[in-house]
């Protein structure tokens, strides 16, 4: 008997020594309020590593905890300023009483240990109870509808007085405003989701979101000016202060290897690759002040030199178009004009022929291949405004729905851009030798500068990066009106040019007179942006 006993105290003592190791493992696994607590605090690439600490913190990524954890960090890195933030305002000041009505919650449920999801019905001011309707019913077989209080009363909340103060209540949204989805709750923030559930939204995050720094690449000698990937994520260009453009192949199981150096007359400003398969192309342009600014093409295999035009003004940056647009003819160049582009309140830009570029995109092996060279450059003449500024950085829409538009910057006053600007580039069948006169459609954003502009990969937004303006000082042309040291990024519409939405939180600090250019890029599925700054950082939202 007393062997028995000693047996039975043996393997008490080790189930009570493996009960302290998993409190110790999994110690804010007791309830979902404490862990969400410390949740909301985490930046979203750390939500990754909680989710793989045990098996109680991978549950926190699903159902309502996962909902309200994801929403949180939604509400806490946008800034929604169109009609659509109806749908996702999430809780500014908290709503009490009758104000409550039409929110959509999770309430804490002791006994199933969970937050049950539900709509506010109703409020009963006698007993401060919220009449909810839940999505299931809190009981097997129960009703859906149930009072609820704030406060807990639960039998652990008899024996911790900690618990008192914690509310049952988490609030997902402020009703909505009409404009209700029929397929969704009335202000639930599902309806602002790209997937069916906060938990598959957060794992998309995650995959997209660069946490780690992958290589550093040392082999230019002067200032790296702009970096552009391939289309395809295999191949890397860089351009360089010390007149160089760099090609790198990359590889996730080793470091990058450089493919290809090319030695320029001038500063290498900007690269952009061959906008279809298979990506062997790259136009570079270069210039700078008191430099010959010239745009270039580029075979990325060969090392050769296809074209080299002149292009002024030196921020006329060189781009790959189809010509003529109609008939989605063959390739060619878009730069800038000659010396005497700015003249007769007018700007030139040229397009020039490649007639040793496939349509394919690829390079002429043969001088049979190569189409007849006497063809002219198209002249197309852009309208300035009284200001003397004209369209800087033009860049054409990607392929699709504004396949053949072309967005641009221009200012109501000489030394800041202020203004968008989209053009069409002319619908023509032929290569016309007279000048084809473009129509300007402008965008004004009078309060702020703008840096630069950008469509995204699909070409149904446009980036744009803005430094806003201080004081109600109307822009001149003696004097650039003073800006702000932050930079806010803001995304608009193609079609329409409303601002979608505004991300800010980095800062630029060269004068107004001279801002600094300050690119923006966006990626899967246009969900996360991000942008450069003078801060020494880069932010993505």
């Amino acid at each position: 008997a007393s062997q028995q006993q000693l047996q039975q105290q043996q393997q008490q003592q080790e189930w009570e020594q493996e009960q302290e190791q998993l409190c110790a493992l999994d110690a804010l696994s007791r309830g979902p309020h404490q862990r969400l607590d410390v949740l909301v605090f985490l930046a979203v690439p750390e939500i990754a590593r909680w989710a793989s600490c045990s098996r109680a913190t991978r549950t926190d990524l699903d159902g309502a905890v996962g909902e309200l954890l994801w929403n949180t960090a939604y509400d806490n890195t946008c800034r929604i300023q169109a009609p659509a933030s109806e749908h996702i305002r999430a809780l500014v000041a908290r709503p009490c009483g009758d104000a409550a009505v039409g929110c959509r919650v999770a309430v804490y449920s002791a006994e199933r240990n969970a937050y049950l999801c539900g709509l506010v019905q109703a409020f009963n001011e006698q007993t401060n109870a919220y009449l909810v309707r839940y999505d299931e019913p809190p009981v097997a077989g129960g009703e859906v509808e149930t009072w609820e209080t704030e406060r807990r009363r639960d039998e652990a909340a008899r024996f911790n007085p900690l618990l008192w103060t914690q509310n049952r209540f988490r609030f997902f949204t402020m009703p909505a405003d009409g404009d209700k989805d029929p397929g969704q709750n009335p202000g639930s923030a599902l309806c602002q989701m790209r997937f069916d559930s906060w938990a598959k939204e957060l794992k998309h995050t995650l995959t997209n979101m660069p946490t780690r720094r992958a290589v550093t690449i040392k082999d230019h000698v002067d200032e790296v000016l702009f970096a552009v990937f391939s289309p395809c994520g295999l191949q890397l260009a860089t351009c360089s202060r010390d007149r160089t453009t760099c090609i790198f192949r990359l590889d996730d199981t080793r470091p990058p290897e450089r493919t290809a150096r090319f030695v320029h007359h001038s500063t290498a400003l900007r690269a952009q690759w061959w906008p279809e398969f298979p990506h062997r192309l790259l136009t570079v342009s270069t210039g700078g002040p008191l430099e010959t600014p010239s745009a270039e093409v580029w075979d990325t295999v060969a090392g050769d030199c296809l074209l080299k035009v002149a292009s002024w003004p030196f921020d006329i940056y060189a781009a790959a178009v189809r010509w003529p647009q109609r008939t989605s003819g063959d390739w060619a160049l878009l730069a800038g004009g000659g010396r005497a582009s700015l003249r007769g309140g007018a700007q030139e830009l040229r397009i020039h022929p490649l007639p040793c570029v496939r349509g394919s995109g690829e390079p002429c092996q043969t001088e049979a291949e190569q189409r007849p060279t006497e063809l002219p450059s198209v002249r197309l003449r852009l309208p300035l405004s009284r200001s003397s500024n004209y369209c800087h950085c033009p860049e054409p829409a990607p392929a699709g729905r504004f396949q053949g538009t072309v967005a641009a910057l221009t200012g109501t006053c000489s030394m800041q851009c202020d203004v968008v600007v989209l053009f069409e580039l002319p619908d023509v069948t032929e290569w016309p030798q007279e000048v084809v006169q473009v129509t300007l459609r402008t965008h004004e954003l009078p309060s702020r500068a703008v840096l630069s502009i950008r469509w995204t990969p699909d070409g149904s937004l446009l980036l744009a990066n803005t430094r806003p303006r201080l004081g109600s000082q109307s822009p001149g042309q003696r004097a650039a009106p003073p800006l702000s040291t932050a930079i806010e990024l803001l995304v608009l519409d193609a079609e329409t040019l409303t601002t979608l939405s505004t991300h800010g939180g980095h800062y630029a600090f060269t004068p107004s007179e001279a801002p600094f250019i300050l690119h923006a890029d966006a990626w899967a599925g246009n969900d996360l942006v991000a942008s450069g700054g003078e801060d020494h950082c880069v932010h993505v939202w």
